[in-house]
């Protein structure tokens, strides 16, 4: 069998055996110098970032963030699950919690005219009490399952 390189001159195949066995000699030598070199390089560099990971982790331990602009915040639960919405929409600006099963059960804030108001609802989302403040007058809403309005109490100031 012959190799295309067999013989040509600047080859891989140039010179006398000996002279090959001394060019790989030369290059295991280099090959164990490069390995003694690179294990304590690698350690280092991996102590390094060890190092910063544990600074960057006790910086954060302390984080503060004295201003965060969001147009809607959600929390979840460890399931993924909603509990939790602040945000704002046409009716205005609100903070909803939800049950275990996604449902509104609570919601505050404020209408689209700027009044107050805190909501509590059933299982189906339907409105059982509403406290508010309408113009200058607070009042009491009350609403049977059926979601019809049963009572209203509001006073003037």
């Amino acid at each position: 069998m012959r190799f295309p390189f067999d013989g040509l001159e600047g080859g891989f195949m140039t010179g006398s055996n000996d002279e090959v066995l001394l060019r790989i000699g030369k290059l295991e030598r280099e090959n164990r110098f490069f390995r003694r070199a690179m294990i304590p390089l690698v350690l280092a560099i991996g102590a390094a970032f060890l190092v910063a990971q544990a600074n960057l982790q006790e910086e954060y331990k302390n984080l503060r963030i004295n201003h965060l602009e969001v147009e809607s915040l959600v929390v979840r639960d460890s399931g993924g699950h909603m509990r939790a919405w602040l945000g704002t929409s046409l009716e205005g600006t609100r903070i909803i919690f939800f049950d275990n099963e996604g449902q509104q059960r609570v919601g505050v804030g404020m209408t689209a005219a700027n009044d107050p108001a805190i909501g509590f609802f059933d299982q189906n989302q339907r409105s059982l009490m509403v406290l508010g403040i309408t113009g200058n007058w607070p009042g009491i809403v009350l609403y049977d399952v059926a979601g019809k309005k049963r009572a209203a109490l509001s006073a003037r100031l």
